[in-house]
């Protein structure tokens, strides 16, 4: 990205934002400068639990559901954002997806359980598209980069950057908690078509 231009401060503090005319100013911590023509903040996402614990609903980061996305009060359903499962606040779409249609099915009287979503977060940027699925750690420094992580023959994470054309292939692989042991070196040699693998 800094070979297109981008320029990167890292493990910086913001002190003050402020404006002169049209330039947004943000001065940092170590006394440095930066100037812009707009400032994007990225901080994540908080729930708005007050209601819910006004109407005596527990709440910790999230609204607390069960595997049924049932709160602590019978018959009262929650799901997306605003929603903690085991311990865990998504704030993504497939999550909220996924816990909405569960919702729904408990709700109108069949039974569903939920068992999680697996993270996964799509990048596009500046001509780059990046995917990080899962349990990750790592630092790829290629612009076409492809890492599974495996645990006891299941993919329990996965980076793709550059190229993210077996994404809903490896994303149903980790939800059906696959055993791809038999398939690794074939995986490991083109990691170019899942499908087999994920039916």
């Amino acid at each position: 990205m800094e070979e297109m231009g981008l320029k990167f401060i890292l493990g910086a503090q913001s002190k003050l934002v402020k404006e002169s005319g049209h330039t947004k100013i943000v001065e940092l911590k170590d006394g440095n400068i930066v100037e812009s023509n707009f400032i994007l903040v990225s901080a994540g996402i908080k729930p708005n639990i007050t209601l819910a614990q006004e109407a005596g609903i527990a709440a910790n980061k999230g609204i607390i559901v069960n595997d049924r996305m049932e709160t602590n009060i019978t018959n009262i359903y929650a799901a997306g954002d605003g929603v903690e499962y085991n311990g865990r606040t998504y704030g993504i779409w497939p999550a909220a997806q996924r816990q909405g249609v569960i919702a729904g099915i408990n709700i109108s009287g069949r039974k569903e359980v939920y068992k999680g979503t697996v993270p996964s977060t799509t990048l596009k940027v500046a001509g780059i598209h990046l995917t990080s699925m899962g349990d990750i750690a790592a630092d790829p420094s290629k612009n076409i980069y492809k890492k599974l992580f495996l645990k006891d023959g299941k993919i329990v994470g996965a980076i793709l950057l550059g190229e993210t054309k077996n994404v809903a292939e490896i994303t149903q692989l980790m939800e059906n908690k696959t055993d791809v042991s038999k398939y690794k070196e074939k995986i490991l040699d083109t990691m170019s078509d899942f499908r087999n693998l994920s039916k």
